[in-house]
């Protein structure tokens, strides 16, 4: 509708959003709008944290560079740091740490910051499509959860892009609550189910928010010892394959699994398991030996479930592709397992 919300009431059936345009009634009201979240100030959830750079800038800049385009450029030098990040349609984006900077010298900035650390040159007159002063702040929602008011991505935790972890966070938050949130809107579970959501979802940014935070004072080189450990010992790491995996898998979060023990056979419940999640369409999966009562019993409770053929145990997979059920293919242990998931 593209009215600020000023206010939030609820009186446990709905949430009604207080607007320039008049108030409006929502069953459920999910805050997906940033780190200044109107939604999350309006529902008295707490925002703890501290921040851990004074000043960065920002600036896209529309250039022709002789930097490669499939790739992050970061170059590091003491306690100086410049950064290339290649965007659509010739555009580039610069960041760089600088106290003290305004928004109206940020051009300016990063033009000799680009010179100086990547050897490149942005030519006078260069149209810069944005910039932004702002500082890095670690914090994170004390709850995810008030009532009807629920938050997801930034609106619940901001971090360091060091590691660029801040969108996969945000989709992942998007994609455990939706299944939630439409069986529970429909009707199929109770509202206890919404719980997980927070169970699952807020470890996982409590986990980047430290590691972004360590990792944002090594590359920054905070201390003359950082420093050496970074030139000496981080940045040699990093180039081996083995590292560059193990970064990658982390970074993309594609190994994040919600189980309750690291013991068990596996996969485990939580665990994620994409060789039967479902493509193609946001849906439910069966993996048995057959389509037999169990599938008839998955799409009573859930609704559309596609059936896949699997040996052994029967697997039911999330939406989101996390495993939600596994036992012997009998429809009453399904059952009785999805009475107890759904709070029914």
């Amino acid at each position: 509708m593209g009215h600020p919300v000023a206010d939030i009431a609820q009186d446990g059936h709905s949430a009604v959003l207080s607007t320039p345009a008049g108030p409006v009634r929502a069953d459920w009201v999910v805050g997906c709008d940033g780190a200044h979240s109107a939604v999350r100030k309006a529902a008295g959830i707490g925002f703890p944290g501290v921040p851990l750079v004074e000043g960065f800038v920002l600036g896209d800049v529309r250039a022709e560079l002789p930097l490669p385009r499939d790739a992050v450029g970061v170059w590091v030098l003491g306690e100086e740091m410049f950064s290339a990040f290649p965007l659509p349609g010739g555009v580039w984006r610069f960041m760089a740490p600088a106290p003290g900077t305004s928004v109206r010298d940020v051009p300016a900035f990063l033009t000799r910051a680009a010179q100086r650390h990547a050897g490149v040159r942005v030519q006078p007159g260069q149209e810069w499509a944005w910039t932004s002063v702002f500082r890095i702040h670690r914090r994170l929602a004390e709850t995810y959860r008030r009532g009807r008011v629920l938050l997801a991505g930034d609106a619940a935790h901001i971090h360091s892009p060091f590691g660029g972890q801040g969108m996969n966070t945000g989709l992942g938050d998007a994609e455990n609550l939706a299944w939630r949130l439409a069986l529970v809107s429909s009707g199929r579970a109770g509202e206890r189910l919404l719980d997980g959501y927070q169970d699952e979802r807020r470890p996982v940014a409590e986990e980047v928010l430290g590691a972004t935070s360590g990792l944002t004072g090594l590359v920054l080189g905070e201390s003359r010892l950082a420093r050496l450990v970074r030139d000496r010992v981080l940045f040699p790491l990093m180039s081996l394959p083995a590292v560059e995996r193990l970064i990658w898998e982390r970074a993309s979060q594609l190994r994040t699994s919600y189980a309750r023990s690291p013991f068990g056979k596996r996969p485990r419940v939580g665990d994620r398991v994409p060789e039967f999640a479902a493509t193609g369409r946001f849906g439910w999966t069966l993996a048995a030996p057959r389509d037999d009562g169990c599938a008839a019993i998955a799409r009573d409770a859930l609704g559309d479930v596609r059936w896949t053929r699997r040996d052994g145990d029967a697997l039911l997979v999330r939406p989101d592709g996390h495993l939600a059920w596994r036992g012997t293919p009998e429809p009453a242990a399904l059952g009785r397992a999805l009475a107890v998931m759904l709070d029914r």
